[in-house]
């Protein structure tokens, strides 16, 4: 019956998230008091899901694996507590990826800029980079290489730019001080490092320095670069 009802729950169609990891929490919990039924079901659970894991993906879409993850990575011992935290955190999306694709490491997406004026354009850009993967890191390049590399000082001061791509639902932490940039030893020591990102991204307009060099040469020159849409005609960059 565990396949069964593990299909079934994909079978839902389009639901919010919230609906989805209701539906599965009032089956944990009735399966809780039960302890060696529950176990046996919680391991059927995860060997359907490890199976259909592909073929879900492929015929159902994101809601498919939401339901197959979820059923696969949340052990009865989880605590019901838990998952209702995650469910009341502010940042939803990002603590679920990070509870369901449990079986693979996450992907983390490194992506930098100025952001004066945070417009639609710079939140469309962290948009497409969150979708690259489950983890958006995003540099903050301070007034003092602004100026270097721009030739003048943006027009919001460092806190009020950091405050509003803070405030952005599609990033997950915001870094300062991240030079213009990126050389081998920052991207080695902080980028892929410290923060273990695995790509970084920019939009497909050039990025120049101030000698007029590819600022990201060195990322793609190490086969981590991926590249986004740029927003057109939405753009402070000549103000």
């Amino acid at each position: 019956s565990t396949p069964l009802l593990c299909t079934t729950f994909v079978r839902l169609g389009p639901c919010t998230e919230r609906h989805l990891v209701c539906s599965v929490l009032v089956m944990t919990s009735a399966l809780s008091l039960v302890p060696t039924a529950g176990r046996a079901v919680f391991n059927g659970f995860k060997q359907t899901a490890s199976g259909l894991h592909m073929t879900m993906l492929a015929r159902f879409g994101e809601h498919a694996m939401f339901v197959a993850g979820l059923a696969a990575a949340m052990p009865l011992a989880y605590g019901l507590k838990t998952i209702l935290a995650l469910l009341r955190g502010d940042k939803i999306s990002t603590k679920l990826r990070q509870l369901l694709f449990w079986r693979r490491k996450p992907v983390r997406v490194w992506i930098d800029g100025c952001y004066d004026l945070t417009h639609f354009g710079h939140y469309n850009a962290f948009r497409q980079a969150r979708a690259l993967g489950d983890v958006l890191i995003v540099g903050l390049n301070p007034d003092r290489e602004v100026i270097k590399h721009k030739g003048c000082a943006p027009l919001m001061t460092d806190e009020e730019r950091f405050m509003s791509i803070d405030s952005c639902k599609w990033v997950d932490e915001v870094v300062r001080d991240v030079p213009y940039v990126l050389d081998v030893d920052y991207l080695n020591d902080v980028v892929f490092g410290k923060y273990k990102c695995d790509y970084v991204v920019h939009g497909d307009d050039p990025c120049l320095d101030c000698d007029g060099n590819d600022v990201f040469a060195t990322s793609k020159a190490a086969g981590k670069f991926k590249e986004i849409k740029r927003t057109e005609g939405v753009s402070t960059t000549d103000l």
